[in-house]
């Protein structure tokens, strides 16, 4: 099964079956397909000069599955979950999860290489950018994210488009591409540092601070729980995203508690324990120190 992304739309072979369809909103073009192999969805937000595709795909079977992305020019894949490969045809490259790569080229093709049973899910943001004085190859490869390049992501796929892109949102873009850009062409990526299994081992702390943020996970335990030990831990870690184990886990207690004041009803109390914050007032002096403003200004903002 091939389906093929232009510029407009999701062309899909064979017809999307009887009880799937289209639906679109403004600013937005969301299309799903069921098959015996699998499911897919794409999401495409407009964003000029930019355009994102958001890609979910859940394997039923074995058979391989292919997107290809037509008239991209520059095309940045950023992987949320699972295994790809991404080809021009001349150079491909395998991404998992946390892992970006960028591509000039006017034929991408992007295949996931879960297991069944599992998902697949890819952001790709696209521009019609010509191709640099160095040639594709200059700015090809996979490369892990820093903490500021996720946080970047996370602001661009946990904000609303609705009911249109909004000129921030272009920005977190062209922020995102400058940062991919210099990442790649850095040498001061930590993966000649550590081993393979050690970056992983790496990566899955970074997964258990985020799995519960409520929970207080001492860098001794940690070590433990990564089986390296504490120079080892605190070195990687900061090498690899970019900050402190103290400082990520503040940056990201932050981050939750902006997303619920903004994006729900929780009253702060019950905000700041899923924040990790016993006392409520502790809370807000952490906000406030953080933001600029208190948990209630920035409530206040969800009506702006």
């Amino acid at each position: 099964m091939m389906a093929t992304l232009n510029y407009r739309r999701i062309e899909l072979r064979p017809e999307v079956p009887p009880g799937w369809e289209s639906v679109r909103m403004q600013g937005t073009n969301f299309t799903s397909w069921e098959g015996k192999e699998g499911i897919v969805m794409v999401e495409d937000i407009a964003i000029n000069p930019f355009s994102i595709l958001v890609a979910r795909i859940f394997l039923r079977s074995p058979e391989r599955i292919e997107l290809r992305l037509r008239n991209t020019g520059l095309c940045f894949s950023f992987c949320l979950e699972g295994l790809w490969q991404i080809t021009n045809g001349i150079q491909f490259s395998n991404i998992k999860k946390n892992q970006y790569q960028l591509f000039f080229s006017d034929d991408i093709q992007l295949i996931p290489l879960q297991k069944p049973g599992r998902v697949s899910h890819l952001l790709i943001i696209r521009s019609n950018t010509q191709k640099p004085p160095g040639g594709e190859e200059s700015l090809s490869g996979s490369v892990n994210a820093t903490a500021l390049m996720m946080d970047l992501i996370l602001q661009l796929t946990q904000t609303s488009f609705y009911p249109q892109p909004r000129s921030f949102h272009e920005k977190l873009i062209q922020n995102i591409i400058k940062t991919a850009e210099e990442g790649i062409g850095s040498d001061k990526l930590p993966s000649g540092k550590f081993t393979n299994a050690e970056l992983d081992a790496l990566y899955k702390v970074c997964e258990l601070i985020e799995k519960d943020l409520r929970q207080h996970h001492s860098i001794v335990s940690l070590a433990a729980y990564s089986g390296m030990n504490r120079q080892k831990l605190t070195t990687g870690f900061k090498s690899l995203f970019g900050q402190t184990i103290y400082t990520y886990y503040q940056h990201k207690r932050m981050q939750l508690a902006q997303t619920l004041l903004v994006t729900s009803d929780l009253p702060i109390k019950l905000i700041s324990k899923k924040a990790g914050y016993g006392n409520t007032s502790n809370f807000s002096i952490a906000f406030r120190k953080f933001y600029g403003i208190t948990p209630a200004q920035m409530r206040r903002k969800k009506q702006d």
